[in-house]
C-alpha cells in the first residue's frame, strides 16, 4: 500500500513592511542657513531645535523680541512653513520654541 507523503508548501513570500515615511529633514545651503547673533549657523530645524536647548537667552530675545521675529521668519520664508512660524512667535523662551519645533518634527513623522 502507497504511504501518503506530507507534501510541505513553499512559505508564503511577506511583502516587506514599509518603512517609516518620516519626513526628511531639509538641509539648506549656506546662503539660506539662519546665522544668530552670536555667530552660531543653523541650516535645519533640526540643527535649530538642538540649538534652542542650548541657547543664551540674550541671544534668542535679540532675535525674537517684539520688534523682531527673526526665526519665524526665516521658517517661514525658507521652509514656507507659516503655521510652524506662528507658533514660534508665539514662543517667549528658547525652551519654549525648542519644544514648538520638536512637536512640529514628531507630527511630520
Amino acid at each position: 500500500m502507497p504511504t501518503k507523503t506530507k507534501t510541505t508548501a513553499a512559505p508564503k513570500k511577506v511583502a516587506a513592511k514599509p518603512k517609516s515615511k518620516a519626513a526628511p529633514v531639509v538641509v539648506v545651503p549656506a546662503e539660506l542657513a539662519f546665522w544668530t547673533i552670536d555667530g552660531v549657523v543653523y541650516h535645519s530645524l533640526t540643527e535649530l531645535a538642538d540649538g534652542f536647548a542650548t541657547m543664551a537667552g540674550r541671544v534668542y530675545r535679540y532675535h525674537a523680541d517684539k520688534d523682531h521675529q527673526d526665526f519665524a521668519v526665516w521658517v517661514s520664508s525658507v521652509f514656507m512653513n507659516k503655521p510652524l512660524s506662528a507658533l514660534l512667535k508665539k514662543a517667549a523662551t528658547p525652551k519654549a520654541a525648542e519644544k514648538v519645533i520638536r512637536t512640529h518634527l514628531k507630527a511630520s513623522k
